[in-house]
């Protein structure tokens, strides 16, 4: 399955959004020496590393069917959001209703 140009024109897009974020944030700290500003450009790093693990995800998702993943990647995809509530119910601690 190629990678569909839409999605990855989205990613593009991100990554670069997050790019010019980044340096206008940048800026701004560097010019007016607020943490606050700073602060906000170091999350800025968050926005960035989101659109290039969806870029490098949907190239994943993309790869042609091997030995080890007959059906190829793209099947995963549907199926991974139902084990989250599994995974929070797992992870969370157990206590009794009383201890409240």
């Amino acid at each position: 399955m190629p990678v569909d140009s839409t999605l990855t024109r989205y990613a593009w897009l991100a990554i670069g959004t997050a790019l010019v974020t980044l340096a206008i944030k940048w800026a701004a700290w560097w010019l007016t020496g607020s943490v606050g500003l700073l602060s906000d450009a170091l999350e800025a790093f968050i926005n960035l590393g989101a659109g290039l693990l969806a870029l490098w995800m949907l190239r994943i998702a993309a790869s042609p069917p091997d030995d080890k993943h007959p059906y190829g990647l793209s099947n995963s995809a549907p199926r991974s959001p139902s084990s989250v509530p599994g995974a929070r119910t797992r992870a969370s601690p157990s206590r009794p209703m009383g201890s409240i």
